[in-house]
């Protein structure tokens, strides 16, 4: 699994791989309940593509084991599922850096978007 490192002022940049993002998703400020952004990136991530089931659809919490809201085996092979149909290898798809709220912001921040 690929480790990220969000931070809200510089979103989610420092990845332990690196990815590239060729399309980003315009979202609504987040409430304080998800103000996480991770498993919110991932929930608008994952819909887009329909055979991927990596959400649960619970908001993440302090201390909550990922597998009660996102299933990193069905992210992988998501992420696999693209990557060979976007690139024609494998890789990141790199859907939930582009859905990042946090990254929409850095983004907005720096003109980007």
């Amino acid at each position: 699994m690929h480790d990220t490192l969000m931070t809200k002022t510089l979103s989610d940049r420092l990845r332990g791989a690196g990815a590239v993002v060729v399309g980003f998703a315009d979202l609504a400020p987040l409430d304080d309940e998800t103000r996480q952004g991770f498993p919110r990136a991932v929930s608008f991530a994952m819909p887009l593509i329909p055979s991927i089931k990596a959400c649960t659809g619970r908001n993440w919490r302090q201390g909550m084991p990922r597998e009660q809201f996102w299933d990193p085996k069905a992210c992988m092979a998501g992420m696999q599922q693209v990557s060979m149909a976007r690139l024609g290898r494998s890789g990141i798809c790199g859907m939930c850096i582009a859905a990042c709220p946090f990254t929409q912001a850095y983004l907005r921040r720096v003109g980007s978007v």
